[in-house]
Formats: structure tokens, sequence, C-alpha cells
């Protein structure tokens, strides 16, 4: 049996998302498959991590992080600092050394449909990172520490090799789903979805209760093309 799971391949590569249930190595999470309508046990990769570099947010160094994720035999694992991608070149030598895909990001905060939300952004290419390097740039050289966020006109101009996450708490879809209900978290997948492609766009089952609350039923009714479980960790423990 075969089911829809996103986990990035490599450093620099597209999602890949087809993975034989009974071959993957269990630890614990559950994953809904909209194919079965069942919950499925699935191996789990963290995609959406903060380090010590999301001041307040975060409490782990990147190394600190690698070699969990290798005590917990993960293949790989995502660091998505906030507004920035200061302990992607400690996290990646340290996941190198240990032999760890070490896949690199940032939630970003962005003003999307009047509201102040944090993006995650994961990096499919050279080329994104580069765009999300030229957001990130945009976004502090105009405003004070803390207080600078993308504009849209800007995610549609720098979303070629970037794959956006939908978020936890403070995520575009679980604050639409707060604010307007599932019509508004329709309109607000569908604002994603325009701005990074429909292949690039990924519903995330964080620990956000506004999000936990529906689903699977999120996922459903918005007509996602994927869904991923993460664990939006900020710390090891």
């Amino acid at each position: 049996m075969k089911m829809q799971f996103s986990v990035l391949g490599s450093q620099f590569s597209v999602l890949s998302s087809q993975f034989s249930v009974e071959n993957l190595q269990t630890l614990g999470w559950r994953v809904f498959s909209l194919r079965t309508e069942n919950w499925e046990l699935m191996s789990y990769i963290e995609l959406h991590a903060r380090s010590a570099f999301s001041f307040l947010e975060g409490s782990s160094l990147p190394e600190d992080l690698a070699g969990m994720c290798a005590r917990l035999s993960m293949p790989a694992m995502a660091l998505l600092d906030t507004d920035g991608v200061y302990g992607v070149p400690r996290f990646h030598l340290a996941a190198k050394r240990l032999e760890i895909k070490a896949h690199i990001g940032a939630e970003v905060t962005a003003d999307l449909s009047s509201r102040r939300v944090r993006i995650p952004l994961l990096v499919s290419s050279r080329a994104g990172y580069q765009n999300l390097c030229r957001l990130i740039t945009k976004m502090k050289l105009r405003a004070k520490k803390g207080e600078g966020a993308v504009r849209e006109e800007e995610l549609e101009e720098h979303a070629n090799g970037l794959i956006c996450l939908t978020g936890g708490s403070d995520g575009p879809l679980a604050i639409a789903l707060q604010h307007g209900g599932m019509e508004a978290a329709r309109k607000q997948v569908e604002q994603m979805t325009g701005l990074f492609g429909r292949s690039n766009v990924y519903i995330e089952f964080p620990p956000s209760p506004h999000v936990i609350d529906c689903w699977p039923a999120t996922g459903a009714q918005l007509r996602a093309p994927f869904e991923i479980a993460t664990g939006d960790a900020a710390t090891l423990r």
C-alpha cells in the first residue's frame, strides 16, 4: 500500500511523495491518508524545526538538533528559523558529519490577506535559496528589527524554488480558520497556491488547536494537493 507523504529528497531537490508504509520505520506518529480514510503509522521527519537562532522561540543549538535527529534515526530534518537563515551553516555542517540530509528554509513574517502571519518556506533549489534571502533582505531593510514583514507581491515575485507550508498557530491557515472558519481557510489556501503554485503548497498538521480540531476535514474540504505532519519543534525536550 502506498500513500502521499511529503519528505524532501535532498538538500536541493523537489518534494517526493511516494513511500511504502510497510517499509518505513515507525517513530510513533500517525498521518491521515485521504486514500484509505484511515490513520496510518508513518516514519516521521521534522520539516519545521527552530534553533536557538530564533530568539525567545527556539532553545536548541543547530548541532544539537542534528544530533537528536541522528539519535532518533531520522534521515533528514528541516531548520526553519524565524526571519533568517542564521543557523543554516552550523546545521548543515553538523548534519553532514552525521550523514543526515539538512533541509533549509525560514519561517517568514508576511502581510497576507490584511493579516500579519508567519509562513514556513522550504528551499527546493538554489534559485529558491536566493529568493528566500532576497525576501528576508527586503523585509529587514525597510523596518526596525522585529517589525518587518514581506509583502504579498514580493512573495509572488520570489516564489520560484520555494515550498510553502501553511504554518503553525500563527500561520495563515490557522489564523484563517480561527477568524473565518472553513470558507476563509479555503480562500487562504487558494491564495497561497496562487502565489507558489498548487504543487508547492503543503497543508501542515502542527500542534495547533485550530487545525487539529477540524483535521482531517481540513485537507479534504480544501482539496489540498498534499498534507504533512510536523512538530513545529522549538526545543529538544
